[in-house]
């Protein structure tokens, strides 16, 4: 016959290091995980708004994709008219130009070119994708 299992307990760690342990590793995730980007949203390209629009996408659709990504655009007048030539709607390129203003305004440091990213596209870019604080951008 088997023997009868004894009532045991499973002791604890009491080790004077194991709260120590614990509290290290717990603050070391928390500071690995807040530099990460908490929500990965790609930034919406130029040529993407372009594709869209020759796509035939609603003016309300890219500007909820522009909305939702956070991205804020820095064009110039050249580039503003090019838009236009390319198909972008007026409504499109006004909501462009307008997160580059309300960026400013909320953030005066931002009119400085040093803040915005030039990618190979020809165009400069900023908002969340690109690190900025939440505040900064509409």
């Amino acid at each position: 016959m088997p023997k009868a299992a004894k009532n045991t307990r499973i002791k604890p760690c009491t080790s004077r290091f194991g709260g120590s342990l614990l509290s290290l590793l717990i603050a070391t995730l928390m500071m690995s995980c807040s530099g990460m980007n908490r929500n990965p949203i790609p930034y919406v390209s130029v040529s993407e708004i372009v594709q869209m629009s020759k796509a035939g996408k609603s003016d309300t659709a890219i500007i909820d994709k522009i909305r939702h990504s956070g991205t804020v655009y820095r064009l110039s007048a050249s580039q503003l008219v090019g838009l236009n030539r390319q198909g972008v709607s007026d409504g499109v390129i006004n909501y462009m130009q307008q997160t580059y203003l309300e960026a400013v305004r909320r953030n005066q440091q931002l009119s400085d070119q040093s803040y915005w990213t030039f990618y190979n596209d020809g165009y400069l870019y900023g908002g969340y994708p690109f690190g900025w604080n939440t505040g900064w951008y509409p």
